[in-house]
């Protein structure tokens, strides 16, 4: 579509031609396309807590770049994916001069964080109870962090884990990485006692 090259400037103007022997009406469209736009600003509003490399990321299009509606509607869906934002919206506004237009995404924030508590039975471990602290954009720099510890009538546990889509700021590269510390009573099975000599 036009859009989707850079032409939104474009103008349709429709002449009707009756031809009154035939009994027709033709229809002829003039079609004026214009200069194609160009991207001069990408501009993020809303935003308190996630750096703007994390954001930028995660676009489609790029400044300089020829207009193109679809991979700018790709730009915002990949930044709804993120979880990070209750809503995205995408504004474009004339820019500095014709043929440059600005595209300003606003977003705002949501809790990014969860705690849960759980419990249970098991006739190995006996009674549980565990709690959870997870931050899915530690430090706004879209890094998953989750602490979990249990604690058990025969095991306790603590375990820590970080993991990112990203390899420092920009090489998409999925790695977690895991630590933990785990105590446990050893339970034995005394032997049975064929000649009851103790």
């Amino acid at each position: 579509s036009y859009r989707t090259q850079g032409y939104i400037y474009t103008k349709i103007t429709i002449i009707e031609q009756y031809d009154r022997v035939n009994k027709v009406i033709n229809f002829v469209f003039n079609i004026f396309d214009g200069d194609r736009a160009h991207i001069e600003t990408i501009v993020f509003r809303g935003n308190t807590k996630t750096k703007s490399y994390v954001l930028d990321r995660e676009l489609r299009i790029w400044e300089g770049e020829v207009f193109n509606i679809a991979r700018i509607n790709l730009s915002k869906n990949r930044l709804n994916r993120l979880g990070y934002f209750k809503t995205v919206n995408m504004d474009i506004r004339p820019s500095s001069e014709e043929g440059l237009v600005d595209l300003i995404y606003t977003v705002e924030p949501q809790r990014t964080g969860m705690i849960s508590f759980g419990g249970g039975y098991g006739t190995l471990s006996g009674f549980t109870v565990f709690t959870e602290v997870t931050e899915n954009n530690f430090l706004g720099r879209g890094y998953r962090l989750s602490a979990r510890g249990e604690y058990g009538q025969r095991a306790r546990e603590i375990r820590i884990s970080f993991s990112s889509g990203y390899l420092g700021r920009r090489i998409p590269l999925f790695y977690k990485i895991s630590a933990g510390i785990r105590w446990a009573k050893i339970q034995t099975t005394p032997l049975y006692d064929r000649n009851k000599d103790g």
